[in-house]
């Protein structure tokens, strides 16, 4: 047993007073990236993108979406390929006076389109056509690029722009040769290529894994599905999502418009370059030959006016009322849009009421995923600088022992508290607690053990007793994901390791994107808390939004043997009430099994908060050992990011 001079709580006040603030990146012409990169590879597609799990086994509308990834064998999506391919997205380095980047004509909140209806190059000169939107780039099984199709691969067509006279100038060689230069690209290079070396097909297969990133499945429309039944449309929506989707004789007394023809699948993609009847004659552009153009996802399109190749409409309306009556008689007018899709038929006059036209608009607009064009991962690294691991603070499960898990709470750039809450090997609670070091994306921690004193009113912290416990590695891999080695100095714990996974984001710390509404005021409850008179034992608050929190307990019965506590909170007012429930039974190591998890409900608090740093708890129990009582807790930590309003 290893004796410290300083309590749990008073080392960790020593260590928070010893670091600096926050840490941030240089400002200026440097990415500011996370130390864990974000997450791209392991994208959770929804069911009706893989055309797995529907219910009834049902195909999902128009084919599976992920059938046409046009992702080539030899560049998968990875973490550090598609963040380097961000940052070569966002930097200005890749034009030859550094006036303009690929994001300059590919802007996120518009769907990486550009709200011109012709992009400006590097000196001020117009582009030839409007520039297409980007979402969903990944799903369009031929694989070719731009608007004619003028590209074999995303591959290629990434550097095009880049050496084009009008939008970058830039010759390879040169560019090559610039990045070597400039001091962050080499460590990202080899993070992504594992050396390096640079060169213009490694700029092209980063660009492409980021531009492959930009998957858009969490609109209104995509809600729909798996649901529970429940359809988020309103009526008019409906109404435009079966003029568009819905086969002819799903509803004989409902007619449809087949625009599900050319903008196939749950994602809306085209599957080949069609004459859409834009012009009589093309001669003016004949995109892929004879007016054929490519027709970008339909993702995210109500927020990328103006449309069309060449920018011509500047609303969705127009867009529909063209479709309605402005179809031209090409010679090379696709099928789908003559009468009866018959090749030698008159091009089709649909005639849509003023109610459909505005039904086919308001379920356009229900495809725009505001969570890509707001979401962190795919915005300008070169903007304002953030703090690299504050967003990991939060609690971590594996889900192959789900019933415990550890709560990671940063303090700063360079260190962070964790907790790890499990059983021992009689199925037992017990808690571990250490301040953990910073070591790229690892923090590494020696882990405490206490016992001794009672719960209640007779806590005495003279009775504190503590161990070493071992230590322990926490790795992150992503948003997500993480990685925790440990190795135990107490007999029948052990060594091992397991995969932890995200259980809860704390409000105004989500990595993956940024929150769609401000942060609360009550995210400054998040951290710990203790009570002077009790130390030895503490409160975990982590504030999930403006209503909800969840809350630990770390404490000891009457026998003085660690117990916890957990409870989901309600907000009212300036108190969090909750419900706290403890459980037993699993046993620590490989063979945890969490059907062994017993339940008891404990009793309930109140946390009451005066100001950012004190509250009161008030608590009842319904286990007679721990009776009713009230303490009055103090600030133990403040997390990294989160302000006390």
């Amino acid at each position: 047993m290893k004796r410290f001079s300083c309590s749990i709580q008073t080392c960790i006040l020593i260590h928070a007073l010893l670091v600096s603030g926050v840490v941030f990146a240089q400002t200026g012409a440097v990415p500011q990236l996370p130390v864990v990169s974000y997450e791209y590879a392991e994208i959770d597609l929804p069911d009706h993108f893989t055309g797995t799990n529907l219910p009834g086994g049902v195909s999902p509308p128009g084919g599976n979406v992920a059938g046409s990834d046009n992702t080539p064998a030899n560049n998968p999506i990875s973490n550090a390929g598609a963040t380097l391919g961000r940052v070569l997205f966002y930097d200005k380095r890749l034009s030859v006076n550094e006036a303009v980047s690929c994001s300059s004509c590919h802007h996120q909140d518009h769907g990486f389109s550009d709200p011109e209806v012709l992009s400006t190059g590097f000196d001020g000169r117009k582009t030839a056509r409007h520039s297409m939107g980007l979402s969903n780039a990944r799903y369009y099984q031929r694989g070719h690029f731009f608007w004619d199709e003028r590209a074999d691969t995303l591959e290629d067509q990434v550097l095009t722009p880049i050496q084009d006279p009008v939008e970058m100038n830039m010759n390879l060689d040169d560019l090559v040769a610039k990045l070597e230069q400039t001091e962050f690209y080499p460590a990202l290079f080899l993070a992504a290529f594992n050396d390096e070396t640079i060169t213009s097909e490694r700029i092209s297969l980063a660009l492409s894994q980021f531009v492959r990133s930009l998957v858009s499945y969490q609109s209104k429309f995509d809600l729909g599905f798996g649901n529970g039944g429940a359809n988020p449309l309103t009526e008019q929506e409906r109404l435009g999502r079966h003029l568009f989707s819905a086969s002819p004789n799903q509803n004989p007394n409902m007619r449809t418009l087949g625009c599900a023809r050319c903008h196939t699948s749950a994602a809306q993609i085209s599957v080949d370059v069609k004459n859409n009847g834009l012009d009589l004659n093309t001669d003016a552009d004949h995109g892929a030959g004879d007016g054929r153009f490519k027709a970008p996802s339909l993702r995210d399109v109500a927020t990328r006016a103006p449309y069309m190749h060449d920018g011509r409409f500047n609303t969705l309306e127009e867009v529909v009322e063209f479709y309605s009556s402005g179809i031209q008689d090409h010679p090379q007018l696709s099928s789908e849009l003559r009468e009866s899709q018959d090749p030698n038929g008159a091009a089709v006059k649909l005639n849509m009421s003023a109610e459909e036209k505005a039904a086919l608009v308001a379920f356009l607009e229900t495809l725009t995923d505001p969570f890509l064009l707001n979401d962190i991962r795919f915005s300008d690294p070169f903007g304002e600088p953030v703090a690299s691991l504050d967003v990991f603070s939060g609690s971590w499960y594996d889900p192959t022992h789900d019933g415990e898990g550890w709560i990671v709470e940063v303090l700063d750039d360079d260190s962070a508290v964790i907790y790890w809450f499990t059983y021992d090997q009689n199925g037992n609670p017990v808690w571990m607690l250490g301040v953990a070091e910073r070591n790229g994306k690892a923090l590494t921690a020696d882990m405490l053990m206490t016992s001794g004193p009672r719960f209640g009113a007779g806590f005495d912290p003279a009775d504190l007793e503590y161990t070493t416990w071992g230590t322990l590695t926490f790795t992150m891999e992503g948003c997500r994901s993480a990685t925790v080695e440990y190795v135990s100095e107490i007999t029948g714990f052990g060594s091992g390791s397991l995969k932890p996974q995200r259980l809860v984001s704390l409000d105004g710390l989500n990595c993956e994107r940024p929150s769609e509404a401000p942060v609360s005021q009550f995210s400054g409850w998040t951290g710990a808390w203790y009570d002077p008179s009790h130390d030895g034992e503490g409160w975990i608050v982590e504030s999930i939004d403006d209503t909800k929190a969840v809350v630990y307990w770390f404490t000891y019965d009457d026998k003085g043997d660690q117990v916890w506590m957990l409870g989901v909170a309600n907000r009212v007012d300036n108190s969090l009430q909750v419900d706290m429930q403890t459980t037993s039974g699993p046993t620590f190591g490989p063979q945890f099994d969490p059907a062994d998890i017993k339940y008891a409900d404990w009793g309930s608090v109140q946390i009451s908060f005066t100001n950012c740093d004190n509250a009161v708890v008030d608590y009842t129990s319904d286990l007679p050992a721990f009776g009713s009582g009230q303490l009055q807790p103090k600030r133990l930590t403040r997390l990294s990011g989160i302000e006390c309003q």
